[in-house]
């Protein structure tokens, strides 16, 4: 008698080492899964952003077009030679002929900016900027459009 209770005991002691590995396996493989979670969260909302940031750049690529197409002396006229002219466009116009403030925002978070480089009097290369911050860090896009009087 005395000797199956050392032999339950025993197994006793075998079942609570098992438990307690089980329950250490099952723990690191959900902190595992979570953070798998996060990371493709954060993911998919980087290139959500990314997606919309090129989005809002073409949007003013398509404005430049048709600000050309209305008239391309006048549209010359908006572009700066050397470094170009930089224009804040949290909406599309020709009013703010500097960079973007922090209030100044395109959509939620975006800072849309561009710079109207005149090459000739045929040529203007339009760069258009698309900043956001996200995570302490800032991420931009950007387009490069030529536009020619013809």
């Amino acid at each position: 008698m005395i000797k199956k209770k050392r032999k339950n005991r025993l197994l006793l002691g075998q079942s609570l080492v098992e438990m307690i590995v089980v329950v250490a396996i099952v723990t690191v493989s959900l902190v595992a899964l979570v953070r798998a979670a996060v990371v493709a969260v954060r993911n998919a909302q980087f290139a959500r952003h990314q997606s919309q940031a090129i989005d809002l750049a073409r949007e003013a690529a398509e404005w430049l077009r048709s600000e050309r197409e209305k008239s391309f002396s006048q549209f010359v006229s908006h572009a700066g030679s050397g470094d170009g002219n930089r224009y804040c466009f949290d909406e599309l116009g020709w009013n703010k002929l500097r960079s973007c403030d922090d209030d100044e925002l395109a959509g939620d978070i975006f800072r849309r900016e561009v710079v109207l480089t005149k090459e000739s009097d045929d040529l203007i290369i339009a760069e258009i900027i698309v900043s956001w911050q996200e995570r302490g860090k800032t991420h931009s896009r950007a387009i490069e459009t030529y536009f020619s009087k013809n």
